[in-house]
């Protein structure tokens, strides 16, 4: 049978508090488990350029691989990486659930312009830059992270 285990961080912290590597090792240890993927992601903010960002990104998860292998028994081919780049679902998503000023306009321009006919100049533009630099302050550090773990094990039929 295929399950699974899920926890998603905006914090790296999360690698040095032990848990994943403390999941992932009790499940390869017992008799009756054995892990079969791990899923990780991982983003940046969007401040910058979007090639600049795919790349932190990339390395963020990187770094996560890497200290999963040096503190597991996790393979390459046990790994499945996703970049997601420039994380404008999670910005959404704060901004929704914020009480930031020029709400609407800042939905809408994240809902209506495109990354490439320049969405973010036009967050800068809006009002002067006010709500681009509560932005940048209060929600872009959220962003840069590899935290997405979904860890995949079956259970062994004894």
């Amino acid at each position: 049978t295929g399950r699974s285990t899920e926890w998603t961080s905006c914090s790296p912290h999360i690698w040095h508090e032990g848990k994943i590597i403390d999941i992932i090792n009790k499940l390869n240890a017992a008799d009756d488990s054995k892990v079969v993927k791990v899923l990780i992601g991982g983003f940046a903010s969007i401040e910058g350029k979007y090639d600049y960002n795919k790349q932190l990104a990339a390395n963020r998860i990187q770094g996560l691989c890497d200290f999963l292998k040096e503190n597991t028994a996790i393979q390459d081919e046990q790994l499945e990486l996703y970049n997601g780049g420039e994380n404008w679902s999670e910005l959404r998503t704060m901004i929704l659930k914020s009480d930031i000023s020029y709400k609407r306009e800042v939905l809408d321009i994240i809902d209506h312009i495109s990354i490439k006919d320049g969405r973010e100049r036009k967050l800068m533009d809006l009002k002067s830059g006010k709500p681009y630099r509560y932005i940048k302050e209060h929600f872009f550090p959220k962003l840069r992270y590899a935290g997405y773990i979904k860890v995949y094990y079956e259970l062994n039929k004894q």
